[in-house]
């Protein structure tokens, strides 16, 4: 390994332990409790050598949630884009996706969880804050559309699709921190079976009834 490349890869490196240190503190702390200075001193950098690489704790907390954004949009895009797939299942596999991916990176998600629009729009420059919320609003618009989808095929209930796409999101930002509360207190991880009792009491509250029995075994009524 050549110097160039021994020295990118440490540059990498620490940008990575300084984006997992702000993001364990984002999220313990909020955005506005949190100094560079702390940021500096848990990524084990001198606040000089973190300044190098983001210019403000606004540029840094961006890099962090960005991603995160861009990803959730891409794989709901991904999953949406299938048609022929009923809207029931295109929703288990939203739920899904976060049960897989949170575990990888948790406290970037959780830094992502813990944003909070008025404390960060006086912080943050107008554009910054209008692309943040421009592409939360982007992935709220696809599971609405999604919910949509199943009520123009009789699948779900005729239910106010903005608001069960709120909801959705909210529940599962909810479970996230309620599982992460849970395995600091030292419970036991439970965060695939949350999320799984969660988009089936979800998917069975929004399927039209039927006679058909649902995912917990038990026989619908008829509608009268």
């Amino acid at each position: 390994m050549g110097v160039a490349e021994r020295k990118q890869r440490e540059k990498e490196a620490r940008i990575k332990s300084i984006k997992k240190s702000a993001g364990r503190l984002f999220a313990k702390k909020g955005f506005s409790n949190v100094s560079m200075a702390e940021i500096a001193a848990a990524a084990e950098v001198s606040k000089g050598a973190l300044y190098l690489y983001f210019k403000s704790k606004e540029e840094l907390y961006f890099s962090l949630i960005e991603p995160i954004l861009e990803q959730h949009h891409k794989l709901i895009a991904e999953v949406i884009k299938n048609e022929e797939e009923p809207p029931d299942e295109t929703l288990r596999k939203f739920f899904n996706y976060f049960a897989n991916t949170y575990p990888n990176d948790p406290e970037v998600h959780q830094a992502y969880m813990y944003f909070r629009a008025e404390e960060i729009q006086p912080l943050f420059s107008e554009e910054r804050f209008r692309q943040v919320t421009r592409r939360m609003a982007k992935n709220v618009q696809m599971v609405e559309d999604v919910i949509a989808k199943g009520i123009r095929q009789g699948i779900f209930k005729p239910i106010n699709p903005r608001a069960v796409s709120s909801i959705v999101w909210s529940l599962v930002m909810g479970i996230l921190r309620w599982e992460e509360n849970r395995k600091y207190g030292g419970g036991r991880d439970q965060l695939q079976s949350t999320i799984e009792a969660a988009v089936n009491l979800l998917v069975d509250g929004l399927r039209v009834c039927s006679a058909e029995p649902d995912r917990f075994g038990h026989e619908s009524k008829e509608q009268s």
